[in-house]
């Protein structure tokens, strides 16, 4: 048996509604992903302007200046800054360091470890397009068939794994923290956890046989609790969401390890967004 029993499958459906609204109103949020409207690498050594965003960046090893253009009134915490910032970056880890506004734009100041240029800015707009035609995220029916048994086996020491990400030239290190294992018709079938951004919180990117056809093909995500494994005993699959690379080529997402792809078809959660599934039909057809 599983929490899903206790309902009734209107019950079922509601909570299911009520939390994919949820969801896609934190995607869709003022200054969220869809908001991001450019992302540009810095090269260290190299003196840096935006088309979209006042001033000059400058990467020197771990230290980034960031110098704002005069007559520009831009604002770190809503201080104006009025003259150049330098930013020190030390350590070799994935970090999202500052942002910086200028009127309604938001530039934020990245560092990604695993590509060729550490540094890059990212440029958010409220108004972005993507963001003023988002008609939600498509999903699955909620189906209690996909609420399934699982069990979690924390690590006694964790470890980094390499992954590949959704920008080319780029890698994510992760910290695996532990084995997921999940039933799926009566097969089980083990999934690598890596640590998610929340303290407590598991986090399994995973493939399957709708990956790349009815949902993206990079993948979905599940997050779930692992501060007590014993009570990690189901997994809902239609939970399962994207990363926001699949609404936006602006962002660094991971790619599931090669370990974690199902041999079945998990016809639960979001689908491919609306946005993808329009740029392939105006995509040229060979």
């Amino acid at each position: 048996m599983t929490s899903a029993d206790n309902l009734t499958d209107q019950e079922f459906a509601e909570q299911f509604n009520a939390w994919h609204r949820k969801k896609d109103d934190a995607v869709n949020a003022p200054l969220g992903f869809l908001s991001i409207v450019s992302i540009d690498w810095l090269e260290d050594g190299v003196a840096r302007t935006l088309d979209n965003f006042p001033g000059t960046w400058l990467v020197e090893g771990n230290k980034v200046t960031y110098t704002p253009q005069d007559g520009r009134i831009v604002k770190i915490n809503l201080l104006k800054l009025s003259s150049p910032r330098v930013f020190v970056v030390p350590g070799d880890e994935d970090a999202n360091l500052v942002k910086i506004d200028f009127g309604r734009l938001q530039a934020e100041l990245i560092k990604r470890v695993g590509g060729l240029n550490k540094y890059a800015v990212r440029v958010r707009d409220p108004q972005s397009p993507l963001r003023q035609h988002f008609r939600g995220t498509p999903h699955y029916a909620p189906d209690r068939k996909w609420v399934v048994p699982a069990s979690y086996e924390p690590y006694d020491h964790s470890y980094t794994a390499t992954v590949g990400a959704s920008m080319a030239n780029l890698q994510h290190i992760e910290k695996v923290v532990g084995k997921l294992t999940v039933t799926i018709d009566g097969n089980d079938y083990p999934l690598t956890v890596f640590q998610a951004n929340t303290h407590g919180q598991g986090l399994v990117i995973f493939r399957d046989a709708t990956s790349g056809k009815e949902t993206y093909g990079g993948g979905r995500i599940l997050r779930f609790p692992i501060s007590d494994p014993a009570k990690v005993t189901e997994i809902d699959f239609n939970r399962a969401t994207h990363y926001f690379c699949a609404y936006t080529d602006f962002c660094t997402c991971e790619m599931p390890p090669l370990e974690n792809t199902l041999p079945v078809a998990v016809t639960a959660g979001d689908k491919i967004p609306y946005e993808r599934l329009e740029q392939r039909a105006d995509s040229p057809q060979d």
